[in-house]
Order: C-alpha cells, then structure tokens, then sequence
C-alpha cells in the first residue's frame, strides 16, 4: 500500500475531526470529497507530518513517517502559500531557509524544482504576476 491507515483519529478539544479511519490506497489517484469540518484538511496534515494524530497509526510506502519519505512527498494547498510580493526564486530561498536547508542544497533543489515546473524563466517574477496555474 502506498498509504494505509488504521483507526486514525484526530481530536481538536472535544470535536472529533476524524473517527477511527481505515483507508487503503494503492497506485490510484483519490479525491477527498465532504461538506467543512469532515476532517479532510486533518488527514492530510496528519500524513504530511504537520499534526500528530490523537490515536491509530499510518503508513506511507509500508513505512513510518521520516524525512526521507516527506522528501517524496509535493502538497499542493487549496490557497497559495508562497509570499506575492516575493519572487519565485526568494518564496524558494525562504522556505528552504525556514526547513533549515543549506544554501547550496537550496540552489540545487531549485534549478531542479524549476525545470521540473518550467518555471526557469520566470524564476525572478515576483508571485503575484504569474497565473494560478504556475
């Protein structure tokens, strides 16, 4: 299984936000689908390593949550994350200061990140100017 989970749950306070699931996903593509407050955002935070669940347990890759596996891993939030009034190159350079990464690993992810999204000739664009699909 690629992520598998069992009896994950996730308390804010008394509310619930997730109830003991169970899920499975292999080599498929998912949508996660629900009115607010079904715990979607919550699953997602939990897998990504930004919140803890309160009880249950995960698996992505049939392995525990580590650096290594989060390196795999891209997440794409419903709003922009990135700083408008920052340039594509320094939105990068901050939030690879902010993860502690060293400048040269920041450089070299970058120029690979960039090719990847063909983004290199817009790397000294400032946010705002590029379209939502960029």
């Amino acid at each position: 299984m690629i992520v598998e989970t069992h009896n994950l749950t996730k308390f804010y306070g008394e509310f619930r936000a997730l109830n003991n699931l169970n899920l499975g996903i292999d080599n498929e593509i998912y949508g996660l689908a629900g009115p607010n407050g079904a715990g979607k955002t919550t699953f997602i935070k939990i897998l990504l390593g930004i919140l803890k669940p309160s009880s249950g347990s995960f698996t992505i890759f049939n392995k525990k949550l580590d650096k290594k596996i989060l390196e795999n891993i891209g997440y794409m939030p419903q709003n922009t994350a990135l700083y408008m009034d920052l340039t594509v190159h320094e939105n990068i350079e901050f939030f690879g200061k902010i993860y502690k990464l060293p400048s040269d690993r920041i450089e070299k992810n970058e120029k690979k990140l960039l090719k990847f999204i063909q983004l290199e000739d817009w790397r000294d664009e400032l946010i705002i100017n590029l379209s939502g699909g960029m």
